[in-house]
């Protein structure tokens, strides 16, 4: 079923990026964003990528950066009944017993999963992140039919390399659907000098991982993007900061977070601290 949704969200896009009448009215992107959004995965990421890199560009006519956008901000959530089954398939069928609280209803949702708030018996709060079910089995086929939707439609400036980012999709992809290496690679940030002493990664709490749930600390700061809203001096020592930290990943650590989205970096304006989150595309070039 989960393939036959996707051919059906594939040739609907077809039909409205392919005809002239449709391609930049303004009426017919909440219709392109509901068939990118309900694609999940795949399709998601790699709007995701899309929205990032183009978001104030100038490259995409607004309709389209505005498409892109909503894509990132605006992932589904899984029915009720199949979250629960993912959890009793990766935590047991007693799932509901290792946490004293958990709230069925997500928080959030991105490419390939959604996030939970619970509550362990010692009382610490934590993000719970649930896969998508189907997403690692279906990256091949999906993101050929997102390919074949970008080319149809006729939106891609010709400097865009769409092959390589699909590439870099499919890559980032498969190691973002196991969650334990995910959870390794916040460990791995966890154990090593961050410059400034102002940054803040979240534990993970490694008896409620496994490769399609990941359990960690839960940060309550503020969106990366709302700081564009405060003051010059914090702006500025926001960006200092991050240069910081990108530069020390490149020339000391030699492994680097990788994942762009600016949802990945909190601030919490009351400590004066960074916290980062989604390691699902960390890796090693050193």
């Amino acid at each position: 079923m989960a393939k036959l949704g996707m051919h059906a969200n594939f040739f609907s896009l077809r039909a409205l990026t392919t005809d002239a009448r449709y391609r930049f009215k303004n009426e017919n992107v909440p219709r392109i964003v509901s068939t990118l959004t309900q694609m999940r995965g795949e399709a998601l990421k790699l709007g995701c990528m899309f929205s990032i890199q183009v978001r104030y560009s100038g490259v995409f006519p607004k309709e389209i950066e505005e498409v892109l956008v909503r894509v990132q901000n605006g992932a589904n959530y899984m029915p009720r009944r199949q979250m629960k089954q993912v959890m009793a398939n990766e935590l047991g069928r007693d799932w509901q017993s290792k946490f004293k609280h958990f709230d069925p209803v997500p928080f959030a949702a991105a490419s390939i999963g959604q996030v939970h708030r619970a509550t362990l018996h010692d009382g610490t709060t934590v993000a719970v992140k649930v896969q998508y079910p189907g997403v690692a089995d279906s990256i091949e086929s999906d993101l050929a039919h997102l390919r074949s939707i970008a080319i149809l439609s006729g939106f891609l400036p010709k400097g865009l390399y769409l092959d390589n980012s699909v590439a870099v999709a499919k890559r980032e992809l498969l190691w973002e659907t196991d969650y334990m290496r995910e959870a390794a690679w916040l460990a791995a940030f966890r154990a090593v000098d961050l410059p400034g002493d102002v940054f803040d990664v979240p534990r993970p709490i490694m008896d409620l991982c496994t490769p399609r749930v990941l359990t960690m600390e839960f940060v309550d700061c503020v969106p990366l993007a709302k700081v564009a809203d405060m003051s010059q001096e914090t702006r500025e020592w926001v960006a200092a900061h991050l240069i910081r930290l990108t530069l020390h990943e490149l020339f000391t650590l030699g492994f680097t977070q990788a994942d762009p989205n600016w949802f990945n970096f909190l601030y919490d304006p009351h400590a004066h601290r960074l916290r980062l989150l989604d390691f699902g595309s960390a890796w090693i070039f050193a």
